[in-house]
């Protein structure tokens, strides 16, 4: 994959397992290096079809924002739990 840092911002938003960007914990597309946008085809939560931006995709971006901010939504009970976790 070539080295270039994208003029974009990415919004991530967060699931109640942690999940960000459709990279689910544990999983294989994790340590895909090869690509910029990848094919989730069994994803354990729904839809079970689904793209991704790839952990470089991410990393590459020149702005990552996340929507689990308190600021900027009010978080459900459940995905406040996770991120009370992480954070």
């Amino acid at each position: 994959m070539a080295v270039l840092e994208l003029s974009m911002q990415i919004l991530l938003g967060i699931g109640p397992d942690g999940h960000i960007a459709s990279l689910f914990p544990n999983s294989a597309v994790m340590a895909e290096t090869k690509r910029w946008v990848v094919p989730i085809t069994k994803s354990p939560k729904p839809p079970p079809q689904r793209i991704s931006l790839t952990v470089q995709c991410i990393n590459s971006a020149a702005h990552v924002s996340s929507v689990y901010t308190l600021s900027i939504v009010i978080l459900s009970e459940v995905k406040l739990e996770i991120v009370t976790i992480l954070f």
